[in-house]
C-alpha cells in the first residue's frame, strides 16, 4: 500500500516535469524555429 502510493506520486512528478520541460521546449523552439528550422530538431533545447 504504503510504496504504491509512493510510486505513484513519482509517477506524478515525474509527468509534471516532463510537461514543464515540453512547455519549456516548444517556447524555446516556437521563437528559433524561423531562424533555425533544422537545428532546433538536432539540437535539444537546452544547448539553445
Amino acid at each position: 500500500m504504503y510504496r504504491e502510493v509512493k510510486e505513484e506520486g513519482r509517477r506524478k512528478k515525474k509527468e509534471e516535469r516532463r510537461k514543464k520541460k515540453e512547455e519549456r521546449r516548444k517556447g524555446k523552439t516556437l521563437n528559433m524555429v524561423n531562424i533555425y528550422p533544422t537545428f532546433t530538431q538536432t539540437i535539444p533545447a537546452d544547448m539553445i
